[in-house]
């Protein structure tokens, strides 16, 4: 199995993505599993391909939150971004995959750090943390 790397002048130390009919056994994608349906408060869960069990369905393990083996159908499997800074990189277009789920990924880390403002150009994503900030009277 293979895949294409994204963007990078030394392809060796930059994980694997996957691409539009490809698989790539070890590459993180975010899909829907049975954990992430038994909780509605996750939209994604994090997974790693094992490999595929058909043309339109692979094994993946889940990561985050933590699971077990489950089989889920390819088109449900979104790029996960992996080895990213989530508290250095402040602009959604700097991303490699900016899919939905990367992208709730991106803004629910950077809020969990308390960073509430991501560049969207051109827009301003500004997350309301629900506690004074400071600066009014």
């Amino acid at each position: 199995a293979t895949a294409m790397q994204g963007p990078s002048r030394d392809r060796s130390k930059r994980p694997p993505t996957l691409q539009i009919g490809e698989v790539c056994e070890g590459v993180h994608v975010w899909c829907t599993t049975p954990a992430v349906k038994a909780d509605p408060s996750l939209a994604f869960g994090l997974c790693r391909i094992l490999r595929r069990a058909s043309p339109d369905v692979f094994v993946v393990k889940q990561v985050d939150p933590p699971g077990g083996e489950v089989e889920v159908g390819a088109e449900a499997c979104y790029n996960a971004n992996t080895g990213v800074d989530y508290r250095t990189v402040s602009d959604v277009t700097v991303l490699s995959h900016t899919n939905d789920a990367a992208v709730l990924a991106l803004l629910k880390d950077r809020y969990l750090q308390g960073l509430i403002y991501t560049l969207a150009p051109p827009m301003l994503i500004a997350m309301n943390p629900f506690k004074n900030l400071g600066g009014t009277d």
